[in-house]
């Protein structure tokens, strides 16, 4: 806003406001008229700077203007001044910050990417940041947040990105999460996480990526998830969700990625998952999975990660176990031990050599 004092002339008629890109006021233009004295504000626009100037026109059209202002603020955030109009992106990751995030960064209302992420920041998240309407990517990961996630997240109508992750933030998983229409990035891991995951979470049309590991989240896996026809990465280890795994993930075709590690889970391993046509990571150890692993996922070449291993399955094929070509010697990326299968499992030979002789029989 300027503001500039009134005029008490007899032969007023009108404030003549000017605004220029340089500060000589060189090709100025009119950009406002007020014929009415009384009226000494005006509201600049927020999308770039400019220099102004004021006008004051008599009755004889004579003309007195005033001194240049910059159509800018500052705005002081850790002892550094940043402009309230330039400054689109705020990047002080690993910068070994303390303290709580200051409310000032609200102010900053062109910011369309923050990031915040591996620092020491405490407190909670404060509510002036859901005042960045044309924020895209909030990184706040990797620090020591405690505290709910605010409600007020809805606001944040243009978010793509949001990266919660490594903090200490409790509290149920807010639905207005599920609002963000644009959203394509969700992690909010390793934090303290509880209740449910709304069915809403179906309504994220355009989200790729989704880490939920390690919080405390219970009950079911919403069957919503498979409408996210464009979802790649689904994590939710470490966890306390129950239940069969709903054969509707197998309708998210992209799934590359699935973590159900770490939960209660039971049941099969539904169909409709084994043979989703990008899959290429499997993790659901450490839960209470039956039946029998399926041939689909021994397909030569097809998984770099399957662990099945601390579960109840029952039956595998050894030959297309040994097959397969995955280096069961390695138990950090192959592992169906631990089970109730009824034979011992084999000893598959990774030795190049030797599995090319084996698979020619």
């Amino acid at each position: 806003k300027i503001r500039w004092s009134k005029n008490h002339d007899n032969d007023f008629i009108r404030y003549n406001i000017y605004q220029s890109r340089s500060e000589d006021m060189a090709g100025k233009v009119s950009v406002k008229e007020l014929d009415q004295r009384k009226d000494t504000l005006y509201v600049l626009p927020m999308n770039s700077v400019y220099y102004y100037q004021i006008g004051v026109e008599d009755y004889w059209g004579l003309e007195s203007v005033s001194n240049v202002v910059k159509g800018d603020y500052s705005i002081k955030v850790w002892d550094q001044d940043y402009s309230l109009i330039n400054t689109t992106e705020l990047d002080l990751s690993s910068r070994q910050i303390f303290g709580e995030i200051p409310k000032e960064i609200g102010e900053l209302i062109n910011l369309t990417i923050l990031r915040l992420h591996i620092n020491f920041l405490s407190g909670t998240i404060p509510d002036e940041i859901w005042k960045l309407e044309k924020l895209k990517i909030l990184n706040l990961s990797e620090n020591e947040l405690s505290g709910e996630i605010p409600t007020g997240i809805h606001k944040l109508v243009q978010l793509e990105e949001l990266w919660l992750g490594d903090n200490n933030l409790s509290g149920n998983l807010p639905y207005q999460i599920f609002m963000l229409k644009h959203l394509t990035h969700l992690n909010i891991s390793d934090n303290e996480i509880s209740g449910d995951i709304s069915e809403s979470i179906g309504s994220l049309d355009n989200l790729v990526y989704l880490n939920l590991w390690d919080n405390n989240i219970s009950g079911f896996i919403p069957r919503e998830l498979g409408e996210l026809s464009k979802l790649e990465f689904l994590g939710l280890g470490e966890n306390n969700l129950m239940g069969h795994i709903p054969k509707e993930l197998g309708n998210a075709r992209r799934l590359k990625s699935i973590g159900l590690f770490e939960n209660e889970l039971t049941g099969p391993i539904p169909d409709a998952i084994t043979i989703l046509p990008e899959l290429t990571y499997l993790g659901l150890f450490n839960n209470q999975l039956k039946g029998s692993v399926t041939d689909q996922l021994l397909k030569k070449g097809k998984m770099s990660y399957l662990r099945l291993n601390n579960n109840q399955f029952s039956d595998i094929d050894h030959d297309r176990m040994c097959r397969s070509g995955y280096n069961w010697e390695n138990f950090i990326y192959f592992d169906v031990s631990k089970n109730e299968f009824e034979d011992p499992l084999p000893v598959c030979f990774h030795n190049s050599t030797f599995h090319k002789i084996y698979s020619s029989y």
